[in-house]
């Protein structure tokens, strides 16, 4: 018998990126979106390499991201977003 009939597990959870707001959301988007300029991926903070430089983006352990960063295309607006939440926290 498998997990989902045996109610162990749900048949279609929500993606990790779409369920919370902490700050693994952050990193995940930031991974699947914006990869080709992401240096460094940690629980404290990301850097990206954008036109030459290092932008490193500090990312608090209490803060919460909005959904309207899932629509970000744009790895500068995605880096202001980001800096705006840790400013509020």
């Amino acid at each position: 018998e498998g997990m989902v009939e045996a109610g162990m597990v749900r048949p279609n959870p929500p993606s990790a990126a779409r369920a919370e707001s902490t700050r693994a959301k952050a990193r995940s988007l930031a991974v699947t979106k914006f990869r080709d300029f992401l240096q460094t991926a940690n629980w404290r903070s990301l850097t990206f390499r954008v036109n030459g430089e290092n932008q490193e983006v500090p990312l608090p352990p209490n803060a919460l991201y909005p959904d309207s960063i899932d629509e970000i295309t744009d790895v500068e607006a995605f880096i202001s977003a980001l800096r705006q939440v840790a400013t509020e926290n």
